[in-house]
């Protein structure tokens, strides 16, 4: 198996780094605001066409979407939950979107003109999925929407809205619900913007739905038919979830480095000390275990689908707990100068935190994997 990057993919990474060079990120101290410029800009160079199939976008796989993930991740953080969110948003739409659909909303999502949110979790259903109570009642040629989202990422700069609702009230939401795309600007749709400790560029929202109508237009896929596709969005999450984790340990660790090779104890410079070298080398290592792993399970999600579902939760699970780990562990090589509010290392773990929960806790991932092991035996 090679895993080494095509020319065309390498030309593809060196886009990404010239289009975050041109677009700074902002100052630590800034008021949070969606990096509309560089979004679109990516969506200029071609970036975000990537895991759209053509004519929409640029096609490609999951390795492409590890590629860019990993990048952005690495040298403009802020902009890649931006970023993958949409991913995650056009995969469902190509995999469950009409022809309509896709000839409207794809092109506008490659280009970057359209954003899209995802709304799941509720207040009493989070790893639940499978729980979620927001009803969305049919009537005629529209559906009226009843209920509540919690930790929607996205929603408060997004113009639609995907929604994962009830549309059957009785028996297993895996099998009574449905996809439909809410404009934000929807009428009975409030969004509260909640006050996270990191990633405050792209605002997670709690939303409330009273009474709000949409057209049945809107739904993606067939009605009662969420859960395959609920699938297919969790498997893409996931995957670029672990690529965000790889890159900001690159950036963390070459920052680490640079200070080790500068910064001068006892007559010379502190990577000349056994003891920090041996820890850097533990380091590097179990980075390049995080980067293989991830690799190897979108290749194999590429040939095989929903069955190498195992694999993708294997390298989610894997890239997050070893980034918070090693993360932790860079901050102490800076020493006391990570404890620094304007210092980059402390507020790296804090952005890579949310990995942690996206996608699915580790607890989920163990689970899943578990699963996977027990019916292979």
């Amino acid at each position: 198996m090679d895993f080494d990057w095509s020319p065309a993919q390498r030309a593809l990474r060196q886009t990404i780094i010239d289009t975050c060079a041109a677009h700074p990120a902002p100052e630590p101290d800034a008021e949070p605001a969606f990096p509309a410029a560089l979004h679109r800009a990516l969506g200029a160079a071609g970036v975000l066409g990537y895991g759209l199939p053509a004519p929409y976008g640029a096609g490609g796989g999951l390795l492409d979407l590890v590629l860019i993930n990993e990048t952005l991740a690495e040298h403009a953080p802020h902009a890649v939950s931006p970023c993958f969110v949409n991913q995650v948003c056009g995969a469902l739409l190509a995999v469950g979107g009409n022809k309509a659909q896709k000839e409207e909303l794809l092109p506008q999502l490659a280009a970057g003109s359209l954003t899209m949110a995802f709304a799941l979790t509720e207040p009493q259903a989070g790893s639940d999925a499978a729980a979620i109570a927001l009803q969305a009642t049919p009537e005629g040629g529209h559906y009226r929407l009843s209920g509540e989202k919690l930790y929607a990422t996205g929603c408060w700069d997004a113009d639609y809205i995907i929604t994962a609702a009830r549309t059957t009230a009785e028996g297993k939401a895996s099998r009574g619900s449905s996809l439909i795309m809410v404009p934000r600007e929807a009428t009975g749709l409030t969004l509260s913007r909640l006050n996270k400790i990191g990633g405050r560029d792209h605002a997670s929202c709690h939303l409330r739905y009273a009474q709000v109508q949409v057209e049945a237009g809107l739904r993606i896929g067939a009605e009662n038919g969420a859960w395959p596709l609920l699938l297919v969005g969790a498997g893409v999450e996931r995957i670029c979830v672990a690529a965000t984790c790889i890159g900001a340990v690159s950036a963390a660790l070459r920052d680490v480095v640079a200070f080790l090779q500068q910064r001068e104890q006892f007559g010379q410079p502190i990577a000349d000390f056994q003891a920090i070298r041996h820890t850097l080398a533990d380091l590097a290592t179990r980075h390049e275990a995080m980067r293989w792993l991830c690799y190897r399970a979108a290749w194999l999600a590429q040939r095989s689908g929903p069955a190498a579902a195992g694999a993708v939760s294997m390298a989610k699970l894997q890239a997050t707990e070893e980034a918070g780990a090693i993360l932790l562990e860079i901050m102490k090589l800076h020493g006391g100068l990570a404890y620094l509010a304007e210092h980059p290392a402390p507020r790296r773990l804090i952005e890579t935190m949310l990995a942690f929960y996206a996608g699915g806790t580790a607890q989920i991932q163990r689970e899943l994997i578990a699963r996977q092991v027990l019916a292979a035996r």
